[in-house]
């Protein structure tokens, strides 16, 4: 997914929702340099609040670090 997916579903009011799991880390690119250099660099990142940043996207977000808050998001969305 990206910021543009996330403008369109705003942008047309679709019933959809997305959920973001992460563990701060670029994943992808963390697997690539293991299977090729047995070893990483950089790919750990800072904390970011996803949550802000759709709402920057015009999109309507919640924030769930717990199963009754990821419950309540659901109920409200």
């Amino acid at each position: 997914m990206n910021s543009q997916e996330i403008l369109t579903q705003a942008k047309y009011k679709l019933p959809i929702i997305n959920v973001v799991v992460t563990d701060m880390t670029y994943g992808f690119i963390k697997y690539a340099q293991l299977e090729a250099f047995k070893d990483e660099f950089g790919v750990y990142i800072q904390y970011a609040d996803w949550a802000k940043s759709s709402e920057g996207l015009v999109a309507i977000s919640f924030k769930a670090s717990n199963k009754e808050e990821l419950d309540y998001a659901f109920a409200e969305s």
